[in-house]
């Protein structure tokens, strides 16, 4: 189980770190702007990416934790299972599967680049932000003069 959290940990780190730096306008238009052509992702897009990408960012990132931790190849594949798993439900546009912050992602390209903490304790989490706030208020005003129509 240590293992696991140091996985966890490792690949948030690796993919905050990776995602963020490709979002820079250059590497973006020039990378990533291929895996974002996917406004509603769904679960194929997950490997939807440049190779660079897909290669540094992705499997670099799952393949990270094992590595670092040299624990059991079967430890190290049910991870890489999980991994896989887990990103194609994240892409997958339903929230019971916790794509909800994948999905603000492709809407909010400046917010939720990490998988798990690193968003909260580096200020790009979508939840809670500045922007989301004057959304809701936006649509609750709209609603409200709906309401007066």
């Amino acid at each position: 189980m240590l293992h696991f959290a140091i996985h966890g940990i490792v690949i948030d780190v690796w993919l905050y770190g990776t995602h963020r730096l490709i979002h820079h306008p250059i590497l973006y238009m020039w990378i990533h702007k291929f895996h974002h052509r996917f406004k509603a992702p769904t679960a194929v897009a997950c490997v939807y990416a440049n190779p660079l990408e897909f290669m540094i960012g992705n499997v670099g990132g799952v393949v990270l934790g094992p590595a670092l931790t040299n624990c059991h190849p079967y430890s190290a594949a049910f991870w890489m299972a999980y991994a896989i798993t887990s990103t194609s439900f994240s892409h997958s546009g339903y929230t019971v599967f916790g794509a909800t912050s994948h999905d603000q992602h492709h809407e909010h390209f400046d917010f939720n680049f990490g998988v798990l903490i690193t968003d909260a304790v580096l200020g790009t989490k979508f939840e809670g932000s500045a922007r989301q706030k004057r959304i809701l208020a936006n649509a609750a005003a709209k609603r409200q003069d709906a309401k007066s129509v």
